[in-house]
């Protein structure tokens, strides 16, 4: 997940976590909120289906078809990206309520939670 050159929420994603990967990227119509709460974001990764899957707020965005299962070497990134053998892409905001599941999350755990979060932002 990343904002695009036009600063929409995007899904990108490689099929390798290796240096001058082919990047895929898909979405591209929800703006990041700059003030408030801020957005619940959630990457869906369906090894099963082959696909990878982005929310926000809740609502489902766009997903990318897998044509290979997903291989990473390194560790989950939150905040930067580990692009051609360097951190970069660093993320300008705050980070907070990181969950990682077993398994893919189906569209209304997904709604439920963002829609938990966001009551918890909230008081």
């Amino acid at each position: 997940m990343r904002c695009n050159e036009d600063g929409f929420w995007e899904l990108a994603t490689t099929g390798t976590d290796k240096v001058a990967p082919v990047w895929q990227a898909r979405g591209g119509e929800e703006l990041p909120r700059l003030i408030g709460k801020g957005d619940h974001l959630t990457l869906v990764h369906n090894g099963y289906l082959k696909e990878m899957s982005l929310y926000v707020n809740g609502q489902w965005v766009d997903s990318i078809e897998l044509a290979t299962p997903f291989v990473a070497t390194g560790g989950v990134q939150l905040g930067r990206a580990f692009l051609d053998d360097t951190y970069r892409e660093y993320l300008s905001g705050a980070v907070d309520d990181v969950r990682v599941y077993n398994g893919a999350a189906d569209p209304e755990l997904i709604q439920k939670i963002s829609l938990q979060t966001r009551e918890q932002l909230s008081l």
